[in-house]
């Protein structure tokens, strides 16, 4: 074989390579959750100039499982639910710190997902506050800031450069953008799961082995306790059921952790009445989030909760909240 046609064949192996790779990049940015919706929910909450009650914080099971429409409709509380996909808790930190930083929104209560709490967060301390502090919300400094949060050890530098690999199956879910509708940072979704495939009993089997939450996780709990003291709102934490990382270990270790330290902790399985009972075949999406019909029970234990306080006005009639109505 000359070395012509070796030329040939390299150059030619090169330039499949290459456009295989083009290929793969560009279907993966297609398939990869968009955060532009996320920024503009965002940017309307930093727009609101008026009172706002609450605000529900963590991450995408908050996101579809907290409707302050809802919420506004049984007690005619305003708040908003500012969490997103695939943020975990230094991310919701920073999230909820900027927000406090950029504008003079005082609410009186914050609700952190459970999620945030249970799932471990390596993240990267340093690039995060440098994409944060002292940046206007958009979507490149989320993109880089939401990129340092590797979760996944040395596979992330692959996962953000190659996404495909990490969200291949989404093209089944890919969901039309976020357009300022009025739900104040709440994602509706209809699905039902189509087969329980899960062992509902055996998952919630009493577990004999206490264990721990992350550390890095109580690190960043603290500091979000912190900016409550300094900005005046109460941290309550609200559990969130799934099928994946919300055992009863985790439930009853969240529930020792709360009690020692005095947090508030509300959960759908502690309660008795009938209208918060979860249906285990009909709440849900999908193995980690619920859908409508758990959204609106989770979404009345908030509403009932906040009335409990008596601390609270309501504004249903109020045309300076007609936002709401």
């Amino acid at each position: 074989m000359n070395k012509k046609i070796i030329i040939q064949r390299f150059f030619g192996i090169s330039l499949f390579l290459g456009l295989l790779l083009v290929l793969l990049v560009g279907i993966g940015q297609i398939l990869k959750p968009s955060r532009e919706d996320w920024v503009m929910a965002k940017n309307e909450v930093y727009q609101y100039t008026k009172d706002l009650d609450y605000l529900a914080i963590g991450t995408s099971d908050v996101s579809v499982a907290v409707s302050p429409k809802y919420i506004f409709n049984e007690t005619g509380y305003t708040g908003w639910n500012t969490s997103e996909q695939m943020q975990n808790i230094v991310m919701t930190y920073y999230s909820l710190k900027h927000l406090l930083e950029g504008t003079k929104l005082r609410p009186k209560y914050v609700f952190l997902g459970t999620e945030n709490l249970i799932t471990r967060a390596n993240s990267n301390d340093k690039l995060t506050r440098k994409f944060w502090d002292n940046k206007p919300v958009n979507l490149v400094n989320f993109e880089m800031a939401n990129n340092s949060e590797a979760s996944y050890g040395k596979k992330g530098l692959i996962h953000s450069l190659l996404p495909i690999f990490e969200y291949h199956g989404e093209w089944k879910n890919i969901q039309p953008k976020y357009g300022g509708d009025g739900s104040f940072g709440f994602r509706k979704v209809e699905k039902i799961h189509p087969t329980v495939t899960w062992d509902i009993n055996k998952y919630f089997k009493d577990e004999k082995e206490k264990i721990s939450l992350p550390e890095r996780n109580l690190k960043y709990l603290k500091k979000i306790l912190t900016l409550g003291r300094e900005n005046g709102f109460k941290l309550v934490v609200v559990g969130i059921p799934n099928f994946s990382s919300y055992t009863k270990a985790n439930f009853l270790a969240l529930l020792r952790y709360t009690k020692t330290k005095g947090i508030d902790f509300i959960d759908l399985r502690t309660q008795q009445k009938s209208e918060y009972e979860i249906d285990y075949y009909n709440d849900f999406s999908d193995v980690w989030h619920m859908n409508e019909n758990g959204a609106k029970k989770l979404s009345k234990l908030v509403a009932d909760y906040l009335k409990s306080q008596g601390n609270l006005t309501d504004k249903r009639g109020d045309t300076d909240y007609a936002k709401w109505q």
